[in-house]
């Protein structure tokens, strides 16, 4: 006899998201963006998913986020990006919110390449952004170069 799931999860999300910029002098520029979600889901009678509208898989997404970019255009062709971003926290399985820094330092050596240094996740050594313990991955701080060459 074959078995039949059927979710029949029913319900509303709402949320907004703005993003603006601003430059305060010639060489600065920012920008900054939230966005904010609310998800609100059920069963519909008749439904038989063993799981239901509490499936992590339909509603692990932070309620809030948000991130300020500074970009800087320096002397001698250099450029300076700094990115401060925070993530609220997952529901299930819980994870926890975080706040972190990314920097890229780069040289617009000839017109059509660029070297560049850039870490990320500075804040901390490392931040978990989904999964569960005790086998949760976490990312990692890191720091690379790269070059860039435009033809």
């Amino acid at each position: 006899m074959p078995v039949v799931l059927e979710n029949k999860i029913e319900g509303t999300t709402q949320g907004i998201e703005a993003w603006g910029s601003y430059q305060p002098l010639s060489f600065w520029v920012l920008h900054a963006g939230v966005t904010y979600l609310d998800e609100n889901l059920r069963l519909k009678a008749g439904s038989t998913d063993p799981v239901g509208a509490r499936n992590p898989n339909l509603r692990n997404d932070p309620h809030c986020q948000w991130t300020v970019r500074s970009s800087f255009d320096l002397p001698r062709n250099l450029q300076l990006d700094l990115d401060l971003r925070g993530v609220g926290s997952l529901p299930q399985p819980p994870v926890p919110a975080y706040t972190d820094l990314d920097v890229r330092l780069a040289w617009l050596a000839l017109s059509n390449m660029e070297l560049s240094l850039t870490g990320r996740n500075l804040l901390h050594a490392e931040h978990p952004e989904f999964g569960s313990l005790p086998g949760r991955s976490a990312i990692q701080r890191n720091l690379y170069g790269q070059l860039l060459w435009r033809f």
